[in-house]
This record gives structure tokens, C-alpha cells and sequence, in this order.
């Protein structure tokens, strides 16, 4: 029986791993027909579960919520100068960038724009973190629910402590902006569309930008970047 089932199906009985469902089957498919170099990094379209999907134009809610976000910065000195930080480095690294002139007022269903907080680190109180609400709904949608999840890609917990048991020594590492080294096709661009303001300075006018990446609060890029 043990051989029949470790025969038939992908997962054999020793395999902590769960077996791909067919939304995961999908999801995979797309990777790997659009997945392409970009520089040093991979560019990998955003797995959209439609790829047709049209979607409402949210700018409301995202001026709405960078209002509220303009009272708190204006409110703590500290809070600002981190989030503006944030921001700044984002843009200067190439991973977020203005979206291109002429285009601004797109309204042809494939613009999202992104409203987006800051968390810090528990254990690190110094270290910032911009995350863009993917959850966040416009009548009665969000970007995540047109994403596929992708398959868990991840090391249980179990498989990463028994291989400790197979060498001497064990090496560990972690990759800094993990999801922010694969970028989106251009064409997928526009649906990662947030606000800030022109050079970070709220007394400037808003512009609109977008990531050039996948991104932290997305529920496609744990699988994409893994």
C-alpha cells in the first residue's frame, strides 16, 4: 500500500509538504511562462486569478487614507522623519518609481492604487516599515482578491530540524528586502499605485507612484519569492 500511494501521488507518506491544489497548479503555470531576468533579479508578472480583471477606480480611498496618515506625521516629528526615510530609499533604490507623465489618469480598469501605514520592528523600535493594504476593499474588492496565494513554499518547521541531523555544520542566512528582489512585468505595474507626496514633504503636492516590485502585503509574494 505504501508503495502504491508513495507511486501514485507527488507527496509520499514520509513528505510533510501538502499536496497542490488546482488554483496552486494554475498559479505555477503563469510563473513560469512569465517568468523573465530583469538586471540581476527576476521579473515575474502578478499572478492575477483574472487576467482580464477590471477594477474600479479607488482613488478616493486612497486619498483618504493618506489624509489620516498626513495627521499623524504632522504629529510625531520621529514617526515622519522614519516613514519619509522609508520612502525616500524606495525611490532611490529603483524599486518604487513616479508613474510616467501622460499616464496619471488612467481609467481603463487596470489602475489600483494602494493605501499604505508604517509598522516598526518589536524587537528593533529604530527600524520602519512602510506595508501597502492589499486587503483594502473599493466596493467590495481588493487587489488580494484577484491574486492567487500560490502554493506554501516553505520549509516546515520539522524538515528544517531533522536536516540538522544530516551534517556537521549548518549555515543560515537571510535576504534582506526578500520580496522586493523580484519585480513585476511593466504591464502590471499600475495595479501597485500608491500616493506620497513630492519629495516626502507633506506642503508638497501629491503624486501618484508605483512599485516596481512585488511587495510586503501582497498574498501572491511569499510565493513568488519563494
Amino acid at each position: 500500500i505504501k508503495s502504491l500511494y508513495n507511486h501514485e501521488y507527488e507527496e509520499s507518506l514520509h513528505c510533510t509538504r501538502r499536496g497542490l491544489s488546482a488554483e496552486d497548479r494554475l498559479w505555477l503555470q503563469m510563473v513560469a511562462n512569465s517568468i523573465s531576468h530583469f538586471g540581476h533579479h527576476y521579473s515575474i508578472s502578478l499572478p492575477l486569478a483574472d487576467k482580464n480583471v477590471q477594477l474600479p477606480n479607488n482613488v478616493s480611498i486612497a486619498r483618504s487614507r493618506l489624509n489620516k496618515l498626513k495627521v499623524r506625521l504632522e504629529r510625531d516629528q520621529q514617526f515622519a522623519s522614519d516613514y519619509r526615510t522609508f520612502m525616500n530609499e524606495m525611490i532611490e533604490k529603483g524599486i518604487a518609481e513616479v508613474v510616467p507623465k501622460g499616464s496619471e489618469n488612467r481609467n481603463d480598469g487596470r489602475v489600483w492604487l494602494l493605501p499604505h501605514h508604517a509598522v516598526y520592528h518589536p524587537q528593533k523600535p529604530d527600524k520602519i516599515r512602510v506595508v501597502f493594504d492589499c486587503a483594502a476593499q473599493f466596493q467590495g474588492i481588493s487587489l488580494n482578491d484577484c491574486l492567487l496565494q500560490g502554493p506554501d513554499q516553505t520549509n516546515t518547521l520539522l524538515d528544517v530540524l531533522v536536516r540538522f541531523r544530516m551534517e556537521r555544520i549548518a549555515f543560515i542566512a537571510d535576504i534582506e528586502g526578500m520580496f522586493n528582489q523580484v519585480y513585476v512585468h511593466e504591464a502590471d505595474r499600475d495595479f501597485l499605485r500608491f500616493l506620497w507626496w513630492q519629495d516626502g514633504n507633506i506642503s508638497n503636492e501629491i503624486q501618484q507612484f508605483r512599485m516596481k516590485v512585488h511587495i510586503f502585503g501582497a498574498k501572491s509574494s511569499p510565493s513568488v519569492a519563494c
